[in-house]
Order: C-alpha cells, then structure tokens, then sequence
C-alpha cells in the first residue's frame, strides 16, 4: 500500500525548503521538488520516507552513508530530518535534472545502440569502482533502471541507498535479505553475503 505525503505544494519544510510537488513516488517514500529560501535559485529533492521500529536505522544509515560520498555521479545530501511522531523522515538531495533510465528505456522501445551500452558500462563501473574502494567496500545491491538517472548529456547518476550496506568482513549472509528480482544476486536472497561482485552481477543483469 502506497504511504500518503504530509508534503504538499507551497509547504516549507524545516522553515527553508519551499515544496513545489511530488516528482517521484514508491511503496514507502515520495520525492518532492524543493525550492531552497536561503539560496535563491537552487533546488533539492526531498525524499520523504515512512519509517517504524527497525526501519528507522535504514533511513539513518542512508543519511549517513550519502552524507560520507563525495562522488560526482553519486548526489550530495543536505539535510537530514529524522522521523517525527508519525514516523516521517525527510532527506534533502541534489536535484537531478532527467529522467531514469527505465522511463528513457520505456520512451525509447527496441534495442538500445551498442555504443549507448558501452557509455552506460563504463560511467556505472566509474562509480562501482568507488564505492567498492572503500574499505570496508560500499556494496548498492539495487542496481536497476530505475534507480538511474540519465541527464540530457547521456550522464548517469546513481540514486536511492535504501539497501546500501558496508561489506561485513567474516559475516556469512545479509542481515536483511533485499534487492530487485531480475538484477540481485543469488547471495542477496540467503545464500551468502552480498558483496561488491554482488554489484557486478546487477550489473551484468542490468546490461542484458
């Protein structure tokens, strides 16, 4: 069931983003466009997130894990709000101009140009090779079209850590089993620890 917004246009969160409306919606979250009051010009995504119990430390460790990245296919946080009574969280993004590679895919039906792949390869590697070189690794586990995004310069950009998790030397299976059938790898459904090759599985299934 999908969660309803407590945004809406004309709102100003955290008395400096200014909501303009909802340009993105899951099960358990919205993102919102924002205007920022302090900077005039600039805008952010808000991602809106519905959180209780155990899941409020996934929506922190997404905060906190963005907010260490520096990368320029990876977006910046800027803020983060943790969950009120409700269990509401916001938190403040780059806004990316472009659409994601699932919409580009399904305007564009037929096969995609074998140039075009190679492009999309190698950005996506650039920035699996920087997540993985942290140490411990940074694996995404949710490498899919439509948490891509792809400007009108054919750039790609990485979103939504949701799932992200730092590799756990000598652990032996997730905590938690996620990811996407069709793109996770067998490991991230119990039979083993997901791992930076876990992302080159995606990867590969993503280039298929």
């Amino acid at each position: 069931m999908r969660m309803e917004s407590k945004l809406s246009a004309g709102q100003i969160l955290g008395g400096r983003y200014k909501i303009s409306g909802i340009i993105g919606s899951g099960g358990m979250s919205h993102v919102h466009l924002a205007e920022d009051l302090r900077l005039p010009g600039k805008r952010w995504a808000v991602k809106e997130c519905v959180t209780a119990g155990p899941q409020y430390g996934n929506v922190q460790a997404e905060a906190e894990l963005l907010i260490s990245l520096n990368h320029r296919r990876l977006p910046r946080v800027a803020d983060f709000y943790p969950p009120d009574d409700d269990g509401y969280s916001y938190l403040v993004m780059d806004y990316i101009e472009g659409i994601t590679l699932a919409h580009l895919m399904t305007a564009n039906p037929g096969p995609v140009p074998g140039a075009a792949i190679l492009e999309f390869a190698v950005q996506l590697l650039e920035v699996l090779q920087y997540l993985h070189g942290h140490h411990p690794p940074i694996v995404y586990r949710d490498l899919k079209p439509s948490n891509i995004m792809v400007n009108g310069q054919n750039e790609l950009m990485l979103i939504d850590f949701g799932i992200a998790r730092s590799f756990r030397i000598g652990g032996t299976e997730d905590t938690v089993k996620l990811g996407t059938v069709g793109f996770a790898a067998p490991e991230q459904y119990g039979d083993g620890q997901s791992q930076p090759v876990s992302d080159l599985y995606g990867l590969g299934a993503l280039l298929l």
